[in-house]
């Protein structure tokens, strides 16, 4: 009869479109059946931080590299906010931080960070200013959204 019941239960809940957690052996007493909740928080969490996930990602995502084609559709499932952008938009934002202020500030962090692995301090400049453009991006761009994961290609069409 159980089986029945759940047979029944998960087949109304597909045909509504509900998505439910079902533990494995979904039977026991009240004190078991507070156990399986607590195993379902973890679950929550990941999908409550999913929905507080907005994704931007630059340039296009490259034929041959399957990962990067991937369709975004279960993304947008999972309540997760994608932004797509050309390199051409960063390029422009880059060149908008053009002799900013803080770029000394990062450069300074930058030197402090890599201390005496800092092989080529002449490009610390043009990578804070690379650094600023991203963060200002996701401080424009990042809405209503908790948290914020950015998505690029290592190779930029332009040279920082």
């Amino acid at each position: 009869d159980a089986y029945c019941g759940m047979l029944n239960a998960s087949y109304n809940l597909k045909l509504r479109n509900v998505k439910a957690y079902i533990p494995e052996y979904p039977v026991g007493t009240a004190e078991e059946c507070a156990d399986m909740i607590h195993e379902f928080l973890p679950i929550a969490r990941g999908i409550i931080g999913l929905s507080d996930l907005k994704l931007i990602s630059f340039g296009p995502r490259p034929l041959n590299f399957l990962a990067c084609n991937a369709p975004i559709k279960q993304l947008y499932n999972l309540g997760v906010e994608i932004e797509e952008n050309s390199e051409l938009d960063l390029f422009e934002a880059f060149h908008k931080h053009d002799n900013d202020a803080r770029i000394q500030e990062v450069v300074k962090d930058m030197e402090a960070e890599l201390g005496k692995g800092n092989m080529k301090p002449e490009i610390l400049p043009k990578l804070a200013q690379y650094e600023l453009t991203l963060l200002d991006w996701i401080e424009e761009h990042q809405g209503h959204r908790k948290y914020v994961a950015i998505a690029g290609k290592c190779w930029p069409a332009f040279q920082t």
